[in-house]
């Protein structure tokens, strides 16, 4: 049986409002521009990306599908991932530098070889 996330309910909601921030800046739009799209005032935007409003399931559908991620990508982990063998680890970083892979794809891979 696995235990729960030791993260509590305020630690959710700022590492949510810090990725929904990244997020936005990656997307390159403007804080005015994702109100806009999503049915927001800016002032909402700010209060959301700093941590002093919260969204619910809908919210966080629109902001998904305004950056192009998953839910599950502006989430918290919900457990601790599972840790590559150090050999295998080292394999990933030779051919990340070997083919010019980008950080984002590095991780990509990371996560997809620690899936069950």
């Amino acid at each position: 049986m696995n235990e729960l996330s030791h993260i509590d309910k305020d630690q959710f909601f700022s590492i949510l409002s810090e990725k929904l921030y990244e997020s936005r800046l990656k997307s390159g739009l403007s804080q005015e521009e994702v109100a806009n799209k999503i049915g927001l005032t800016r002032a909402s935007v700010i209060n959301i990306e700093k941590g002093r409003q919260k969204v619910n399931i809908y919210l966080l559908w629109k902001f998904a599908e305004l950056y192009s991620k998953g839910i599950q990508e502006l989430l918290p982990p919900t457990n601790e991932p599972k840790k590559m063998s150090s050999k295998f680890e080292r394999t990933v970083q030779f051919n990340a530098s070997r083919h010019n892979l980008s950080s984002e794809s590095v991780e990509r891979l990371r996560l997809f070889t620690t899936l069950k």
